[in-house]
């Protein structure tokens, strides 16, 4: 196939493997050649002589080679010039000549021109005996963490060497560009070397050509281990039968107890009453709030109880009777006669739900005891018949009635009654509302939140629930929907959506009425049980059911603060929410430090998750894979500290960190190194973490009182001094600081990671009183930034349509748009207060 070009240098690549000199030509192929060989319109090295036009030739400059500086550059003919096969499948447009390279020296015929080149069998020999006296150096960590021995590599060695040089190198083409069909060096990964390989590698140099060999034999070897890896892999990556991970559990006959019903209907209360009655036992709730609660409350009656957290751990008896503990911390390895597994409906979630199941399947207990919604009565039911326990389920009925105001406050919080809960989703709206309610109804609020410090939170939920002291409404997140004991008349929701770190999104219906079934809740239960008619006769393995408490004189409300949310609101508590049909399930620890044994040492941790991800099959009949995207970034994070064992980075990957905070980041890469260089260091000398801030806010809190102590005295003293001392505030720079409060929060949550290390490793992360009383002063420094907060309804009320706009909403917005209960109501609210604000 003739190729014309025009007059002219033809520029000339010279290949860095062969060192071979080549015309480099980008042409059209023609039509007539059968596609199925060669691809259209591919970029190709023509293996046929170049026509040149009259007065044209091949020329080169002479310039040093830069592999060989000390051959002598030549001139290239304008015939026997060879090529190789197809490189690229871009597109030419023309028959055009492209210069992509420059001359490099040749020999005639296109041969490379040294006169040191030995034969290539020979020098293959050669090099492998080098390598083989050196192949303690070449025996990399792969081969060892495959459990491969020093003589068994040597044994593998030999044979990779009888397998190279048993080749036939006869049939080497005398250039190595020549051949047509041969394989592509760059393209085609081979266990063994072969001949034309060895060739472009030897003419490159001794320090390429023994890379080569050395990769080639790793690769030999862990090919010929990869069966056995890959059914390893296979086994592992099988979690269908979850139920199997706990033989131990399996042994046992348990009887599950379903107690089941809508909020407010006592089924949290039977359950806590037969746990007050045993021997021992576990509490496992969703919220540090709750597990808290039930630590306070069984101590306060005189029962022995611990509290077991991931940030913290107060264990006040030794041998206690009864352990509260949030459901991802509950005991396995201890034999009890009763467990209460709070909120079963979350087994179902997609990030959370493994750790119901994990608990479900594998606590040791004789009597579990759920708690949770009626939709996941049929998912329980078949993870009993997969495990053999028995079933027994009591159902109950809501002790009060519930309904949905015709009207919302619509934004006018003088509508404000005594025992109402303003719900909201951040802690700055939080006392945000908090402080607009006092200054325009004069009524005094309690605050309750998740992240709330325990003691401060039952003071609050006290000073609320007593109804003789002037705390007559209370602010709170959604901390209020998971059982606490809150005496609530109305739940009025500020809002209908949630930031969930990425954007706000409007709550799921049950979300939405788990919350709103706290109106009406019961403040004080019944101490003693009471025998229902027509169960005198107790099913064997069950508890008595207790009779009924007494009718809330008042029905419980659910409203909201803007009228545009009402609608979606009584859609919502009106709605039939789905069945759950599957549990959340994730591999256990010691699965996943198998599997990444598997992998080479240098393999990347979050790589290795995410394969296990691919690889993992499971019942989707009865479970799903939850989510690992949050282990997935904390493994990615800690990815370059060097010196962690796999077991170490499992733990690591499992701490709480928050995707969008850099300086909990930074913090996390601190202490990854104080475990990989086992360093014992006091929280304070840890390197990253900005104490500046809060030492400024602690100055500026000092001024502050000294300026009120000043204003204070001045009142008391003449007009003189009291002018003098207005004049001196208002000088005074202003307060900036809600600019720190992300700062504060970053170190207040690179402490509470601190602590979360500090109960996996004790050894390197102490002292703990350390970190408590800086968690402490953070806190406090917090609350009372935030307590300077101003709410804003006009800017709420952008942001939520803006939201909306966005598609935040996902599918319940849709529903609701095809339901006619979603309309333009966002942006006509938005409009009529778009001018107005409502900071105070």
């Amino acid at each position: 196939m003739p190729l014309h070009v025009p007059r002219g240098r033809i520029a000339l690549r010279r290949c860095i493997l062969c060192t071979h000199n080549i015309p480099w030509l980008q042409v059209q192929l023609p039509k007539q050649l059968p596609l199925s060989r060669i691809p259209q319109n591919a970029r190709i090295f023509s293996t046929t002589p170049i026509q040149l036009r009259k007065g044209g030739h091949v020329k080169s400059r002479k310039r040093p080679n830069p592999v060989f500086p000390n051959l002598a550059p030549s001139s290239l003919a304008s015939s026997n010039v060879a090529s190789s096969n197809v490189a690229s499948s871009n597109v030419a447009s023309s028959n055009v000549v492209r210069r992509v390279g420059r001359p490099a020296p040749i020999g005639q015929g296109g041969r490379f021109r040294d006169k040191k080149e030995v034969d290539i069998q020979n020098y293959a020999e050669t090099r492998l005996n080098f390598v083989e006296k050196n192949l303690h150096q070449y025996w990399g960590e792969e081969l060892k963490e495959l459990g491969v021995t020093y003589a068994e590599a040597k044994e593998e060695f030999n044979l990779f060497v009888d397998r190279v040089l048993s080749q036939d190198y006869k049939a080497l083409p005398p250039s190595p560009i020549d051949g047509g069909e041969q394989e592509n060096f760059l393209l085609k990964e081979t266990i063994i070397p072969t001949p034309l390989e060895l060739k472009r590698a030897q003419n490159v140099g001794e320090e390429v050509f023994d890379s080569l060999l050395v990769e080639k034999y790793r690769m030999f070897t862990l090919r010929e281990k990869s069966a056995p890896i890959a059914e390893m892999q296979r086994r592992l990556t099988d979690l269908q039968h979850p139920h199997e991970w706990y033989p131990e559990t399996r042994s046992m006959q348990r009887t599950w107890i379903m107690h089941v019903g809508p909020t407010n209907s006592g089924k949290t209360y039977r359950a806590l009453k037969r746990l007050e009655e045993c021997a021992s036992g576990i509490y496992a709730g969703p919220l540090r709030l709750l597990a808290h609660e039930i630590y306070d409350r069984f101590n306060a009656k005189g029962i022995s109880c611990n509290l077991v957290t991931g940030e913290e751990q107060r264990l006040a008896h030794v041998q206690a009777k009864i352990t509260s503990s949030t459901v991802e911390m509950v005991d396995i390895t201890r034999d009890v006669e009763v467990a209460v597994l709070d909120e079963i409906q979350m087994i179902g979630d997609k990030y959370r739900g493994w750790a119901w199941t994990h608990a479900l399947l594998a606590v040791r207990a004789k009597e579990v005891h759920m708690c949770g919604e009626e939709r996941t009565v049929e998912l329980i039911k078949n993870l009993a018949a997969l495990t053999g326990d028995n079933l027994v389920i009591h159902r109950y009925n809501r002790l009060g009635p519930l309904h949905t105001a015709n009207e919302s406050l619509n934004g006018d919080w003088n509508s404000i009654q005594k025992g109402d809960c303003v719900v909201t989703f951040s802690r700055k709206d939080i006392f945000a509302i908090k402080k607009t309610i006092e200054q325009k109804t004069g009524k005094i609020c309690a605050v309750v939140y998740g992240g709330l410090p325990p003691e401060t939170r039952s003071y609050q939920a006290k000073l609320f629930n007593d109804q003789s002291n002037e705390y007559d409404v209370l602010v709170a997140s959604d901390a209020v929907g998971m059982g606490l004991n809150l005496s609530i008349q109305r739940v009025i929701f500020e809002t209908l959506t949630k930031y969930d770190g990425e954007s706000d999104k409007l709550l799921e219906v049950p979300h939405i009425k788990q919350i709103g079934g706290r109106a009406g809740r019961y403040r004080v239960a019944p101490s003693l049980p009471q025998k229902i008619p027509g169960h005198e006769k107790d099913e064997p393995g069950t508890i008595p059911p207790v009779g009924p408490l007494p009718a809330m004189p008042n029905p419980g409300i659910v409203t909201t603060f803007e009228k545009a949310d009402l609608k979606i609101l009584k859609y919502a508590m009106n709605a039939t929410t789905p069945d759950i049909k599957t549990a959340g399930i994730h591999p256990p620890d010691r699965v996943i430090e198998k599997f990444a044994k598997t992998f080479p040492v240098r393999k990347p941790f979050s790589q290795i998750l995410e394969k296990m991800i691919q690889m993992s099959r499971v019942n989707s009949n009865l479970f799903h894979l939850c989510s690992m995207d949050a282990s997935m970034h904390s493994a990615g994070v800690v990815e370059g500290t060097k010196g962690l064992t796999v077991a170490e980075r499992i733990t690591i990957m499992q701490a709480p960190l928050p995707r969008n905070n850099p300086n909990v980041k930074q913090a996390l890469v601190a202490y990854s190194k104080l475990i990989a260089e086992s360093k014992s260091w006091s929280i304070l000398d840890v390197a990253g973490l900005e104490f500046d801030v809060l030492d400024e806010y602690l100055e500026a809190k000092e001024e502050e009182t000294k300026r009120a102590e000043a204003m204070k005295n001045a009142v008391k003293g003449s007009q003189t001094e009291l002018s003098k001392m207005w004049s001196e505030v208002a000088a005074a720079p202003r307060d900036n600081s809600m600019f720190a409060l992300p700062a504060l929060e970053g170190l207040h949550k690179s402490t509470m990671l601190w602590l979360w290390l500090s109960y996996r490793f004790p050894s390197v992360f102490s002292p703990r009183e350390t970190a408590f009383d800086l968690k402490k002063i953070t806190e406090d420094a917090i609350q009372d930034i935030l307590s300077k907060t101003n709410y804003n309804r006009a800017k709420k009320l952008r942001s939520r349509q803006k939201a909306q706009k966005k598609g935040a909403f996902g599918e319940i917005d849709e529903l609701l748009m095809e339901d006619g209960v979603l309309g333009n109501s966002w942006g006509e609210v938005s409009g009529k207060h778009e001018a107005a604000t409502a900071s105070v």
